[in-house]
């Protein structure tokens, strides 16, 4: 009987091409558009204009990795309007404990149905590789050897975009190895981030990743300094902790609209964000406020060229800018 009833399965399977109603059964992983780069911004590879509508997920391939539902998390996100989720790829400190080594092969193998779970949810997601590295891989060739393991499991991965390292220049996060990783082929990848308002890791690759936490005037540095800093695609992927480190609607609202007009993108971050956990009520209203703020900005805007719009600053006005000369790419940063 066991025999008659797995000849029976392989023979359903192999008839779905050719029977309509079941082709409709067969659930089909969606196949999301590579982000590249486009002068200061990002674009589709079907051509589509696209703002970075980022949040911080740290600890959400671990969660996969370990069987924790992750759909909740990544409704959410998407429910509240954004559209790249910024996951590490390991880390060894006060995010608790994720180290690649603990899952064998599975670590990357299991990389793909992963990201298929985000482009369900119409998701993109950036992959950091490393983080708090000299507490669990100190040696250069396996640094090495880890980057283009990861690189080789990202490559056929449409919804993926890579970045090298988490803060480079923080002790907990050096990475010896840095100088000798080679800028991977067919994979959209920024070398990372160093700390706040500090210079990314050079050389820059497709984008580079730039750090606010804590600025002053932070609202207008996630896309202003950013933007500044060269001339490609600038992606503020790390800032000030919502509902943490501030509680202002109206600075999350202008700081993703800055980052929208002026550069590739932003980040909205968040105590629930580092371990990957739903967003409590205060830090969804302000994810809100802050996908809000980066939609408000129409995508043709991208293409016009940069003003400091001093003659429109008036009382609570920290600056005002606009690309073009349509009204609609106005933006003004409050105070």
């Amino acid at each position: 009987m066991k025999v008659v009833g797995l000849a029976f399965v392989l023979l359903l399977a192999a008839g779905l091409e050719s029977h309509p109603k079941a082709r409709l059964q067969v659930a089909v992983a969606p196949t999301l558009p590579r982000i590249v780069a486009e002068g200061q911004h990002f674009r589709l590879a079907d051509g589509t204009p696209f703002t970075a509508i980022e949040g911080s997920d740290f600890a959400l391939y671990q969660r996969y990795l370990d069987g924790q539902p992750i759909q909740p998390i990544l409704k959410q996100r998407r429910d509240a309007g954004f559209n790249l989720l910024r996951v590490f790829g390991s880390f060894n400190g006060t995010l608790g404990r994720f180290v690649p080594a603990s899952y064998g092969d599975e670590y990357f193998t299991r990389l793909p149905g992963f990201y298929q779970e985000l482009a369900q949810a119409g998701l993109y997601g950036e992959f950091t590789v490393f983080a708090d590295a000299t507490r669990w891989i100190a040696q250069v060739s396996d640094q090495v050897a880890h980057f283009n393991r990861v690189v080789d499991a990202i490559r056929p991965i449409t919804n993926a975009i890579l970045e090298v390292v988490n803060e480079a220049d923080q002790a907990i996060n050096r990475l010896d190895g840095l100088a000798q990783l080679q800028k991977p082929a067919g994979v959209f990848t920024s070398h990372g981030s160093n700390g706040s308002q500090a210079t990314p890791v050079a050389p820059y690759w497709d984008y580079i990743t730039f750090h606010t936490n804590g600025a002053p005037e932070e609202q207008r540095k996630i896309g202003q300094r950013c933007m500044e800093l060269w001339t490609g695609p600038c992606l503020t992927n790390e800032t000030s902790r919502g509902g943490d480190m501030y509680r202002s609607p109206a600075f999350a609202y202008d700081a993703a609209a800055g980052a929208a007009l002026l550069a590739a993108g932003s980040a909205f971050h968040s105590v629930s964000g580092r371990s990957s956990r739903v967003w409590t009520a205060e830090e969804e209203a302000l994810a809100r406020q802050w996908a809000a703020g980066a939609r408000s900005v129409p995508l043709a805007c991208q293409a016009g060229g940069y003003r400091l719009r001093d003659d429109l600053k008036g009382p609570g006005l920290l600056r005002v800018y606009q690309r073009g000369n349509d009204p609609a790419c106005i933006v003004r940063i409050r105070d």
